[in-house]
């Protein structure tokens, strides 16, 4: 991964997941609070009794095929795109596995070769998704969440003999690896929550973003290398990180916008956040806590009253 390529390749691997997932869960989620276009045609339109805060936002893409094969295309994709980095890696050590004293040619290749099996493992559980076995559940959440650890293991690891520069950008680029590992743990154990899935597309998307930079910074295809032991490079590359954040918040911000206004020229009825908002017994969650309170114990005088 010492080359621009070897640092565009895994963004690139993560800015297509991280666009993916949006796309997908931005209409799992607005599917979930509206009427479709059929129930409007039969005049039946009513607001789906599935709430959103029901939903999984986990996805992996399905396809069926005839006779009612189900084909795992995400978790096949997944391993396809691990494949093409191990094999990546390995061209650009040569093909070779050792050097004359027995250590490992080229430690850092398999240190990434290490990471991308780990996210293999993660596509292998998304395949066994259409096993029919008994599998614990939110299985592949979790082995994602162990693939964003070792990934996080492995950078911190990674710094030895590097110039300040070079060290900078990695430990930046760590934080939304950190972040990664943190949310799709936590998602885990609450997979129907949609602000922790728009936190893992969003530091998923911002370590892809970061990769390129941290390519263009150190193996610069075009102009004039950086001064590597500079404190003002250092103070610009923390500035680009913080623009990038706030570029990608941008960008998911956009694909959810489009997602919205896509539905809606579908011909979905979405309901808006004050009804969607309303609990299934008809109370409404911002409603004032002290009225709530004075309505109970009402209900408790008149209770006494009665007796």
């Amino acid at each position: 991964m010492a080359s621009f390529e070897g640092h565009a390749l895994p963004g690139f691997m993560f800015i297509i997941t991280a666009i993916w997932w949006a796309v997908n869960i931005f209409h799992r989620y607005l599917s979930g609070c509206s009427v479709r276009p059929a129930d409007l045609g039969r005049g039946t339109a009513s607001y789906k009794s599935r709430q959103p805060t029901q939903l999984s936002y986990y996805n992996t893409a399905m396809c069926r095929l005839r006779r009612g094969t189900v084909l795992p295309l995400e978790g096949i994709i997944k391993v396809v795109l691990v494949i093409i980095g191990i094999v990546m890696e390995m061209y650009g050590g040569n093909w070779q596995v050792t050097v004359s004293a027995g250590d490992f040619h080229k430690l850092m290749n398999w240190q990434h070769m290490t990471m991308y099996f780990m996210f293999g493992l993660h596509g292998l559980c998304d395949l066994l998704r259409v096993v029919k076995i008994r599998l614990p559940p939110n299985l592949s959440m979790f082995s994602l969440s162990l693939a964003f650890s070792s990934e996080l293991i492995l950078f911190a690891f990674h710094l030895h003999g590097r110039s300040e520069l070079d060290k900078h950008l990695h430990i930046l680029l760590a934080i939304p690896v950190a972040g990664c590992s943190a949310v799709t743990m936590i998602e885990t154990f609450y997979p129907s929550n949609i602000l922790l899935s728009i936190l893992r597309i969003i530091f998923t998307l911002f370590q892809g973003t970061w990769f390129w930079q941290v390519g263009s910074i150190l193996y610069p295809v075009y102009g004039d290398s950086w001064d590597e032991h500079s404190h003002h490079s250092m103070g610009v590359c923390t500035m680009l990180f913080i623009w990038h954040l706030a570029g990608d918040i941008f960008f998911i911000a956009l694909i959810y916008i489009m997602v919205y206004y896509f539905m809606k020229c579908q011909g979905y009825e979405i309901e808006p956040n004050n009804e969607a908002d309303t609990t299934r017994n008809g109370t409404h969650p911002s409603a004032d806590p002290g009225d709530e309170l004075l309505n109970l114990i009402g209900r408790a005088t008149e209770m006494e009253a009665d007796m």
